[in-house]
């Protein structure tokens, strides 16, 4: 049986809001039908803002509005909005993005900038050659003889990615603050002509002040941590199951595993990213879910940091400073993370981000209620954990060796055959390779146990970690087609007043292991379960013992 995969005949039989059916190997994200929520915001004539990490859609979302406006519902047959739009006529969509400008120089930001807008209007101006395009003019005044040719409420502005010239040019200072400027220029000049828009949209990853986005809008409908719209880009629980059952099913018969496991795995791996404060549900990174899904072979990969969308320009200028390096690596060890509302509503100079926000603007944190004023920021899933070591190795260039990485398609054997000293030995090398002698990992047991994990290829062995049943939940557990090995680490360490010795340390792992029934259960595979010790003073995972 061949291995099927999401091809453009297959995702035009479902109902997805996209006008552009492209094979998923392309970087096109392809949608379940999210036209409702389409039609609340198409349907006013305020100007929206919507921030989001990037590979969330956002792009696919201007490109949604731009077929509802310039077409009507040509491609929104079947969909939730064919019954509910009741507009006839179409418009001039001027799609900029800001993204594809220079920004080595303020002459090459100016043309781009210039002549993208002139491109994307020209069709509709009654006289082209009347615009003004020396040297000298700026895109302000490009806009302004554009939207002065145009009708009243005649024209859609869509804006992808705003804040991406500004955070492209941070290690230019002085071109960073003619950017800003010009920038101010161009948006103080759509608000003077905002009655000539029937729609504004406005898209980015970063909410920056000092540019007059938001404060030249006093109307500007900011929906980046609305509750309404907080899964208007992603993949909900619900719209996993209805629209891509058919495909998890297949990824099951790729990878021998059952639809439930395959299920079990999409949701750690790529689930939990919630964009609102009381949001109702989480969503999953629609970029990892249907790379996954096009190719199923290639197993549970890390798609997000692998497409970049973990290094994005920002981030990466922001974390060449010492400064931000420590804060970044400080936060990256810390798991209670909180943030006031009015921090999170907030909005930064482009070089003065807080770490924290930098970090949940980006992707790498998701919100989690803790009260009325404070979220705590927390990991989403699987995905955004192993980035988060990921781009601290980058960051301190550590890579694990070609003999650590062939040692990892070892382990099925070493499960298997309950070889726990070739398995402490690869563990070993995972954490040597991986962290730096000032490193305060061995501080906690948890963060050693994670560091183990992340390592893991998800194309050698089905993994996971703190596994619930009645009584607790286990540290990790590894499977083949045959064995479930269940492993439990355990600290030891000595301090002025407290120590744990190796020997009580694996007691204690081996007395949890026995009392909290880790791994019981029907299951037709070979139990094995074991107690591992890991030493603060030798820095290294010691003894071992399997529970008999």
């Amino acid at each position: 049986m061949g291995t099927p995969t999401l091809t453009r005949q297959d995702i035009a039989k479902l109902p997805l809001s996209t006008t552009s059916f492209s094979d998923l190997r392309n970087d096109d994200l392809i949608y379940v039908d999210k036209s409702a929520f389409i039609y609340d915001i198409a349907c006013l004539k305020t100007p929206y803002f919507l921030s989001r990490p990037r590979r969330f859609g956002k792009s696919l979302l201007l490109s949604t509005f731009e077929s509802l406006f310039s077409k009507g519902l040509d491609d929104f047959k079947g969909l939730a909005i064919e019954k509910l739009w009741t507009e006839n006529k179409t418009y001039p969509v001027i799609k900029l993005t800001f993204s594809s400008y220079r920004t080595t120089s303020i002459e090459e930001f100016n043309e781009d900038f210039c002549q993208a807008i002139f491109d994307s209007f020209k069709a509709y101006l009654a006289n082209p050659e009347e615009i003004s395009r020396t040297p000298q003019t700026g895109p302000n005044t490009v806009l302004k003889q554009c939207l002065t040719q145009m009708k009243e409420s005649s024209v859609v502005i869509l804006i992808d990615e705003y804040d991406a010239p500004i955070t492209h040019s941070l290690e230019n200072p002085d071109l960073n603050k003619l950017i800003v400027n010009y920038m101010g220029a161009f948006f103080n000049t759509l608000k003077e002509y905002k009655d000539t828009c029937r729609f504004i949209f406005i898209t980015g990853i970063t909410r920056i002040a000092h540019v007059s986005l938001f404060s030249t809008f006093n109307n500007l409908n900011d929906i980046t941590l609305d509750d309404e719209y907080s899964s208007l880009l992603g993949i909900t629980e619900t719209e996993l199951h209805t629209y891509f059952d058919r495909y998890i099913e297949n990824a099951a018969i790729v990878l021998e595993m059952t639809k439930d496991e395959i299920y079990e795995r999409l949701k750690l791996k790529y689930n939990g990213n919630r964009f609102s404060v009381h949001a109702k549900e989480t969503v999953y990174n629609p970029w990892s879910v249907l790379s996954f899904l096009s190719k199923p072979q290639n197993g549970f990969k890390n798609y997000w940091y692998q497409s970049s969308a973990g290094t994005p320009t920002l981030l990466i200028n922001y974390l060449k400073e010492e400064w931000h390096a420590k804060q970044f690596s400080e936060l990256s060890n810390n798991e209670e993370i909180y943030v006031t509302i009015s921090e999170l509503e907030s909005k930064s100079e482009a070089t003065k981000i807080p770490m924290n926000l930098l970090l949940q603007q980006t992707g790498y944190y998701t919100l989690q209620y803790n009260s009325e004023s404070d979220v705590r920021l927390i990991f989403p899933n699987e995905e955004i954990e192993e980035s988060i070591f990921n781009l601290q190795r980058d960051l301190q260039n550590l890579k694990l060796t070609s003999d650590t990485n062939r040692g990892m398609l070892t382990i099925p054997e070493y499960v298997d055959s309950a070889n726990i000293d070739g398995l402490r030995e690869l563990f070993n090398k995972i954490i040597t390779e991986s962290i730096t002698p000032d490193t305060g990992i061995f501080n906690r047991e948890v963060d050693i146990r994670n560091l183990i994990y992340i390592s893991i290829p998800e194309s050698v062995i089905f993994k996971s970690r703190e596994k619930v049943n009645a009584f607790g939940s286990s540290d990790m557990e590894l499977k083949t087609k045959k064995t479930r090995m269940v492993i439990e680490f355990k600290r030891c360490y000595r301090t002025d007043k407290f120590s744990v010795s190796e020997d009580q340390a694996l007691s204690l792992g081996l007395k949890q292991l026995q009392e909290k029934h880790y791994g019981e259960g029907v299951s037709e595979k070979k139990l094995i379960r074991v107690a591992m010790v890991i030493s603060q003073e030798k820095r290294s995972l010691t003894k071992w013992r399997i529970l008999s």
